[in-house]
């Protein structure tokens, strides 16, 4: 958590008259507040801030037009607002996410996937999950689970950076059996917009290409 217990941290550098140089700030993420019930990406980013006056917009309204720096301190509660800054921007953009992994070489491997924002099904804390399948892009996360998922609406950005944790035929948890994988499959596809309309042939395909539920418990997040 940067040394700041029970507290998420933004920090903003902020830049007059350069589009080039967008502001940013970050955000350690602690959780220790009650959990909103709803989970899906549109639903979760329906919760209402306690406290939207706090924002960093509204804490640099007022700046002259020099560059400056802003420290904003707050409690651990809005490591879960910025979930749901990040679930406001997948519901804008149909749910879609570039996912970014590691390669061998210290290169980046990215794609889009259809994400959502869910719960844990075994821990309950809240994570971005996605299901994904193929030998190469699973080895990646087993050997480096370093990943991040991004998050965008026209300039708006939000980006989750964890460490993924994979459910899956090749990937197994004693706590979750090979009929509750099938029906995690499913949760996620759901959470993330998808509808089907033959559920038997999507639990045939899902075991086919040995799909694998990925989930990324958050461990910083930062946007513009």
């Amino acid at each position: 958590m940067d040394g700041n217990d029970g507290e998420a941290t933004f920090m903003q550098p902020a830049v007059d008259g350069d589009l080039s140089r967008k502001t940013h700030h970050a955000v350690s993420v602690g959780y220790a507040t009650t959990r909103p019930k709803r989970s899906t990406c549109s639903r979760l980013a329906g919760v209402s801030r306690e406290d939207p006056a706090a924002t960093v917009e509204n804490a640099m309204a007022g700046v002259p037009g020099r560059r400056s720096r802003v420290l904003i301190r707050k409690k651990a509660g809005d490591g879960m607002t910025a979930m749901e800054d990040a679930a406001e921007l997948c519901r804008a953009d149909n749910g879609l996410a570039v996912i970014s992994t590691l390669r061998a070489n210290g290169g980046i491997q990215a794609s889009v996937v259809n994400a959502a924002f869910t719960r844990h099904p075994l821990s309950d804390v809240p994570v971005v999950a996605f299901v994904t399948y193929g030998k190469v892009k699973l080895a990646h996360l087993r050997r480096r689970p370093q990943i991040s998922a991004t998050f965008k609406s026209g300039w708006r950005w939000v980006t989750v950076e964890g460490a993924a944790e994979l459910i899956g035929p090749d990937d197994l948890n004693e706590h979750v059996d090979a009929d509750r994988l099938r029906l995690l499959l499913r949760e996620i596809f759901v959470a993330a917009g998808g509808t089907h309309d033959d559920w038997e042939t999507y639990d045939r395909v899902m075991a086919e290409q040995r799909r694998t539920a990925v989930f990324i418990e958050p461990s910083r997040i930062y946007s513009n």
